[in-house]
């Protein structure tokens, strides 16, 4: 059959806030590994706030362990100390949604792979959204291919595979998936196997020959 190859996983990575570009962390075509840094949005004003939180944060956390004395030495009431945790809690709360704020403007490889092309330059500016770079997962990698309804009782998971490229590369693999359910209008089933691919040899989009054992 005639397959067409694709990535295990691939995305194309994008910030999620706004931002000028601060520094980029990688290069055009360059292997990394999951949680590499790839790109740092400027964060200076968000750093400052989340100083400023955290002041507040240990003043609360102070105000509450006192009001925890009092209360134990029948000092205060019941609703001073409630007001003191909500306080604590609140404070608490608002450096942990600063801390997430400033962690989006990291971006990371979420798995290893192969980074595409990139253009961008530092002090660009970026919208929510804006693609920084594609990823690409090479090894393992996916064929997508159809077969005859016909032989459709000939074929099993973890069946062989071999996938012949034009530049004469083979890759060697098995069956993980079967379509359950044929084309009402070719009549063929559509078939999934994966494929060891060292050294991302082959690449997502090219076509193969595949051969089921």
């Amino acid at each position: 059959a005639i397959g067409s190859l694709r990535a295990e996983r691939g995305v194309d990575l994008a910030v999620e806030s706004a931002g000028i570009v601060h520094a980029i962390r990688f290069t055009s075509g360059q292997e990394v590994t999951q949680g590499t840094v790839l790109l740092e949005l400027v964060s200076d004003s968000d750093r400052a706030r989340l100083a400023s939180l955290e002041t507040a944060k240990t003043l609360a956390e102070a105000n509450f362990k006192r009001a925890e004395e009092q209360i134990a030495a029948d000092i205060i009431s019941q609703s001073e100390l409630d007001t003191t945790r909500a306080n604590r809690d609140a404070a608490v709360a608002a450096v942990r949604e600063q801390q997430a704020e400033i962690a989006k403007k990291t971006l990371r490889a979420p798995f290893s792979g192969r980074l595409g092309i990139t253009t961008l330059s530092p002090g660009q500016y970026l919208t929510p959204g804006t693609t920084v770079v594609t990823l690409q997962q090479l090894d393992p990698i996916h064929v997508d291919f159809t077969v005859p309804q016909s032989v459709l009782d000939q074929l099993a998971l973890d069946q062989p595979v071999v996938a012949s490229a034009e530049n004469g590369l083979e890759l060697q693999g098995k069956i993980v998936a079967v379509e359950p359910a044929v084309d009402t209008g070719t009549r063929n089933v559509k078939v999934l196997a994966t494929l060891s691919n060292p050294g991302g040899q082959l690449l997502p989009g090219m076509f193969t020959k595949v051969k089921v054992t």
